[in-house]
């Protein structure tokens, strides 16, 4: 089958919650994981890419031109490493239109004369709260909590500047979405949105703010 562009597109926090689930995808297909050619990236060194596009957000957000480049070059990077493992998953011999799916390169096709429209997605709930581990907090949501892919992003400024914001993680199960790596005593804003399996995007909850202890 002829390969789909992937969806690389938006904002970061956008692109990076994409690749994440890309990448979540990838890693729980054994059959498409094995006998992996050299010729293409391994998942570690997509997995490598996400985490420096990650980075280089974070250390751009305060508009240094130097890391903003850098910023632009690890999300080039990281896209086209996603897009080789698409081309790569639609250049064998087996169907892997289930996993393309699952990784965001391919939209499941929706019959016209369907009675179901789809699900709307709406605001989470979200609740924040401080656990015994240091420097680490416990997110959950109450409804809905095994049907969609639950983005979580994190600001240490400003909540209504939008730049502040950048990708934490992500979760199948929004009843326990355990968090660390905070620094205790400081001031973290939480946030979390919903992500279909079509890769739609829901609406932000509210903007929870919290002292991590």
């Amino acid at each position: 089958m002829a390969a789909p562009a992937v969806p690389f597109y938006g904002k970061d926090v956008d692109r990076l919650a994409r690749l994440s689930i890309a990448y979540k995808a990838l890693m729980e297909s054994e059959t498409f994981l094995a006998n992996w050619p050299v010729t293409v990236a391994t998942p570690a060194v997509f997995k490598e890419r996400i985490n420096s596009y990650q980075s280089a957000y974070e250390a751009a957000i305060n508009c240094d031109r130097r890391a903003i480049a850098a910023r632009i070059t690890a999300g080039e990077e990281a896209g086209r490493t996603w897009q080789k493992i698409v081309n790569y998953a639609c250049s064998t011999e087996q169907d892997n239109s289930s996993l393309l799916e699952q990784m965001g390169a391919l939209t499941k096709a929706r019959k016209s004369t369907s009675t179901y429209p789809p699900r709307q997605l709406y605001a989470p709930d979200l609740v924040v709260v401080n656990v015994d581990q240091r420097g680490g907090v416990r997110a959950s949501c109450s409804r809905e909590r095994r049907r969609y892919t639950y983005d979580v992003q994190v600001t240490e400024g400003d909540p209504r500047v939008e730049e502040g914001w950048y990708h934490k993680a992500s979760f199948g199960d929004c009843t326990k979405m355990d968090m660390d790596g905070f620094q205790s005593g400081k001031d973290y804003s939480f946030r979390c949105r919903m992500i279909g399996r079509d890769n739609s995007l829901g609406p932000w909850s509210l903007t929870v703010t919290i002292m991590v202890t």
